[in-house]
């Protein structure tokens, strides 16, 4: 059954058929999952491993895997390379490469190792890439001798409001990106010997500009570095795999998603470069593109999209799980999932022992976001996470939001005032010496209850003012 995990983990779809399937979302995939269909596209290749010999031992830190490719009924397609659980190369054939029956293909690649033992897998996938082989392994000891240079921290924070598209507007992604990055810098220094920070925000988050930051990324980073990605946006959750949309994303259509969105084929590449094990993926996006079913079976998506990326990475993901988009932004100048991640940093070490752990600060975030969502918007937002391998320090313990009125809240406006408008507390009352706002002055939303919208100036808030009182400006 693992084989034909890719194609066949639907648990929404067993949620649709179990509940009478009232939005046709079953009859619309049963054409495509049919198990008679996908085996009509022939069976996985037989891989081998040539080289290095299985128990072997390496004195550098990294070893040339060589295999053999025998393609089967199905031809060849994707194949895979992991590293102690972590996908570390991938690479696509064509089927004309190989013929049925022909000679096998002899394909190397270049894995960079962990310290000690490695077990590396290789699994290739039929040319339609919905059978995978069983994974053929050998196990590797890379005989490290320790090194002066203690692991350094990598951190990768993407945030759009300023889509191409002005429908997809959102007001607190960019921010968010900006202070997570910032935050995980000023948490890793004294603990790791040098973080660095890639930031990419607005225009700069195009597909091209993100595959760029991480071939940057991956040119310098190692096994034994720290690694986290951030990314804040729109996403989409279509027929159980998940797309980022980038900030040039232009909708034509359903199928747009699957090509002009950011889809886990792009993760799966992109972080096969990335050597370092100890990895932690975030995804704070608003979900539209499945607010027609179920809540269940909504939420079962989610559920197919998060394990499905996990698996074809090996890295630990969470993420913010939000249908409801931009109604869950404006807490404290922040997205309720970045604002639980940023908390957690100072609240997540229960046993004050100075530092964060990745366990520790998911279970804090997964336990803090339904908390803040439903105390304040009435809707319990529930973050998905999926933790593989090794626990690992992802900075030190340090208050990074402080109480309400020391926040300092991103400087960059969202709104401008169209009529004059009277600062009040969040009841529309008079504060005593509240100053007036008058039509022209930017503020930035931090954010709504009701009619009424807390607003900050210069990185400060400066209290409630009414809803119609102010307007986009985008």
């Amino acid at each position: 059954m693992d084989s034909f995990f890719d194609s066949l983990y639907r648990p929404d779809l067993i949620a649709a058929a179990i509940q009478g399937d009232k939005a046709g979302t079953l009859r619309e995939a049963e054409s495509k999952l049919r198990i008679g269909t996908i085996l009509a596209g022939g069976m996985p290749p037989r891989v081998v491993i040539a080289s290095p010999a299985p128990n072997s031992d390496s004195n550098a830190d990294s070893v040339e895997v060589t295999s053999e490719i025998a393609a089967s009924s199905g031809g060849v397609g994707r194949l895979e390379w992991r590293v102690n659980g972590v996908t570390r190369a991938v690479r696509s054939l064509s089927v004309a490469a190989a013929a049925k029956g022909g000679p096998p293909l002899s394909v190397s690649e270049r894995l960079a190792l962990d310290a000690d033992d490695n077990l590396i897998e290789v699994v290739a996938y039929n040319s339609a890439n919905e059978i995978a082989s069983s994974p053929q392994s050998i196990n590797v000891r890379w005989k490290h001798s320790g090194s002066a240079v203690g692991p350094r921290l990598y951190v990768m924070a993407i945030g759009i409001d300023d889509y191409w598209d002005g429908r997809l507007r959102l007001s607190f992604a960019a921010g968010d990106a900006r202070q997570i990055a910032k935050g995980f810098q000023d948490a890793g220094s004294g603990i790791f010997s040098k973080v660095e920070p890639f930031l990419l925000v607005d225009s700069e988050a195009t597909r091209a500009g993100i595959a760029a930051k991480f071939d940057e990324i991956a040119r310098s980073i190692r096994s034994s570095d720290v690694f986290i990605l951030y990314v804040a946006g729109h996403g989409v959750t279509n027929e159980g795999k998940y797309f980022f949309i980038p900030q040039d994303f232009r909708f034509d259509g359903e199928g747009s998603f699957a090509t002009a969105g950011i889809g886990q084929s792009d993760w799966q590449l992109w972080l096969s470069r990335i050597a370092a094990r100890k990895s932690l993926l975030m995804f704070d996006t608003c979900e539209s593109g499945t607010l027609t079913m179920d809540q269940t079976v909504r939420g079962l998506d989610h559920v197919a999209a998060l394990e499905r990326l996990t698996r074809s990475t090996g890295r630990s993901v969470l993420a913010a799980a939000s249908d409801t988009g931009p109604a869950l932004e404006g807490f404290q100048g922040h997205g309720v999932f970045a604002y639980s991640v940023l908390e957690g940093m100072g609240a997540a070490d229960l046993g004050h022992t100075g530092v964060v752990l990745v366990t520790a600060l998911a279970s804090f975030v997964n336990q803090r976001v339904p908390e803040i969502s439903y105390e304040k918007f009435k809707i319990r937002q529930v973050p998905q996470m999926r933790l593989t391998g090794e626990d690992f320090i992802v900075g030190r313990s340090i208050s990074i939001v402080a109480a309400d009125g020391d926040v300092s809240y991103p400087q960059q406006a969202t709104h401008v005032v169209i009529r004059d408008a009277r600062i009040t507390d969040d009841k529309g009352q008079d504060i005593a010496d509240g100053p007036t706002l008058l039509v022209g002055t930017m503020v930035r939303v931090i954010s709504e209850t009701g009619g009424m919208v807390a607003v900050a100036r210069d990185g400060k808030k400066v209290g409630f003012v009414k809803k119609d009182s102010i307007a986009s400006i985008h």
